[in-house]
């Protein structure tokens, strides 16, 4: 079912030459994930984009997500082709983990298939899909309820899925995505949350570090004023 809804719901992105055009994905994710890319391609490693102010260190900056395998696609295809295929899997990713978290949360299959067409076809999901830190967290967060706390293996998918959104690069949405798994139900005892936190943050490690040296020196590390938050 994820994969005909996902083919449906994109279909003029993905077997046309239609685009999504929004303004983060020409001002943001354009740029880095073709910078990257190239780097790829000639062998270097993408530490350092020299052409953003005056400088940028890739990976202090999560939304760049250079270790993230989400972002594969545009390393092996054109911008373009690595869009579709991101819109695709991600939606694909949204629905089917909603489906698994409905019916770990006690729904009947009709109630989880109900479930995973309005998460992954919502209006909320559709427009934030152009933003693709936003795309990755939301595909993402359902999947924090489907793992079994009470067993070791799902301690380590509960990290696993906890490292891969913090390598989304969206803090807020990471920060909301785990508040909601902590409180709601099914709940696990707060050690094994600790466990899997202690995971998550050694797997982004490389991520985590320099971008913890990173953001006292930017302009937004002193706060933003409530007229300033609503331009962002």
């Amino acid at each position: 079912m994820p994969w005909y809804w996902t083919a449906i719901l994109w279909s003029p992105v993905i077997f046309t030459t239609q685009s999504l055009f929004l303004d983060t994905i020409l001002l943001h994710a354009w740029p880095h994930q073709t910078f990257i890319a190239d780097c790829l391609r000639r062998g270097d490693p993408p530490l350092w984009n020299p052409f953003i102010a005056f400088g940028h260190p890739i990976w202090a900056n999560p939304q760049t997500f250079p270790g993230n395998p989400m972002a594969l696609p545009f390393h092996v295809w054109t911008f373009a082709t690595g869009l579709r295929a991101t819109l695709l899997v991600n939606t694909m990713l949204a629905a089917l983990g909603a489906w698994l978290a409905a019916r770990r949360l006690g729904l009947p299959r009709r109630g989880a298939w109900l479930a995973a067409l309005v998460y992954s076809g919502n209006g909320f999901f559709i427009l934030h899909a152009g933003f693709l830190s936003n795309l990755g967290g939301l595909a993402l967060l359902p999947w924090l309820f489907v793992p079994n706390l009470r067993t070791r293996l799902g301690i380590v998918a509960a990290g696993l899925t906890g490292a891969l959104l913090l390598l989304g690069g969206h803090p807020q949405l990471t920060l909301s995505a785990i508040l909601l798994r902590v409180f709601l139900p099914p709940r696990a005892h707060l050690s094994r949350w600790a466990w899997a936190s202690v995971l998550a943050t050694a797997r982004t490690g490389a991520h985590l570090l320099p971008a913890a040296k990173l953001y006292p020196s930017l302009a937004r590390a002193a706060g933003l004023s409530y007229d300033a938050s609503r331009d962002c």
